[in-house]
């Protein structure tokens, strides 16, 4: 019975057209310094939608809604390579360009 629900699943995961671009996503690769400064400026480092709001003396949480997202660790994974692509390469040119580690 295990190994059924195991071939089903593997079977549906498969089928699944969201794998298909989480693959796709994880094949990216950064080869120029255009698309890997484009790519940290659009993708934050961090949730944008994660909030506190305050209500005269309550104070409201809102949950970081990014992890509802279905390519949500195939994004941070891409920003983490055009990242380090970056990185390597101030190494070799000798520059420095914060803006786009911070944003």
């Amino acid at each position: 019975m295990k190994n059924f629900v195991r071939n089903l699943i593997f079977q549906f995961s498969e089928i699944n057209p969201l794998t298909r671009l989480r693959h796709k996503l994880d094949a990216i690769e950064i080869t120029d310094r255009a698309t890997a400064e484009w790519i940290c400026n659009h993708i934050p480092a961090r949730c944008p939608f994660e909030r506190r709001i305050y209500w005269f003396s309550n104070s409201f949480s809102i949950p970081p809604l990014c992890k509802l997202n279905p390519f949500y660790r195939e994004l941070v994974a891409l920003r983490l390579r055009a990242t380090t692509y970056l990185m390597n390469e101030i190494d070799e040119v000798g520059e420095y360009s914060e803006s786009f580690l911070r944003s």
